[in-house]
């Protein structure tokens, strides 16, 4: 049913993933409740089914686009607590995944931040510890390279607090701008009456 389910539908890397921490979950929770062996050594197995496809599923992506990869590595799964595949095969600890020169890429893209280093990153860091001059050799991603790189979890909390603020504050300004407005017509209507009253009087 398991593999019905997964062979059906979207998310199919992320369903792998789920499917193999599941079965991984079984399996402790039967070997903790003294079941047959052969039931914890059934979900094991499919457990490791479930991992080699999803070892298998990334090979074929990398080797089909690897750019679609990389954003299919990061992308948020809303369906699955907006979780990104990498996170969740770091849940499952999925070592042969992460290994996986697509995931290394990846990480290594996240730690070099700004940098553009694709060879010989550890030599290019000591030289720059050691001669801080070399720094000013080291090259930048544009700023398009920039937008386009993945975040880490702390980077997008922070920009959901700034969107989150910065609608806060369109709201509040928003409403001081229709109190004014409001303010302004009661000020025209005290106007207005005070030149019916003037006229009146003048009759």
């Amino acid at each position: 049913m398991a593999m019905c389910l997964w062979q059906h539908g979207e998310e199919a890397l992320a369903k792998a993933l789920v499917a193999c921490r599941l079965y991984k979950s079984l399996a402790t929770e039967a070997a903790e409740d003294y079941l047959e062996v052969e039931i914890c050594d059934e979900l094991k197995k499919y457990a490791e089914e479930f991992r080699v496809l999803s070892l298998e599923l990334l090979e074929h992506c990398y080797h089909q686009d690897d750019a679609q990869t990389l954003q299919l590595l990061t992308y948020e799964l809303s369906n699955w607590g907006c979780q990104t595949c990498l996170s969740l095969a770091v849940m499952v600890n999925n070592k042969q995944f992460l290994a996986h020169p697509c995931c290394q890429i990846l990480l290594a893209d996240l730690w070099h931040g700004g940098l553009r280093i694709r060879s010989h990153s550890n030599l290019k860091v000591l030289c720059g510890l050691l001669f801080p001059l070399s720094i000013f050799m080291l090259e930048f991603k544009t700023r398009e390279e920039l937008l386009n790189q993945p975040q880490t979890a702390a980077e997008h909390e922070q920009d959901l607090n700034e969107s989150s603020s910065s609608s806060s504050s369109s709201s509040s300004s928003s409403e001081s701008s229709s109190s004014s407005e409001f303010e302004d017509e009661e000020d025209e209507e005290k106007v207005n009456q005070n030149d019916n009253r003037m006229c009146i009087a003048s009759r």
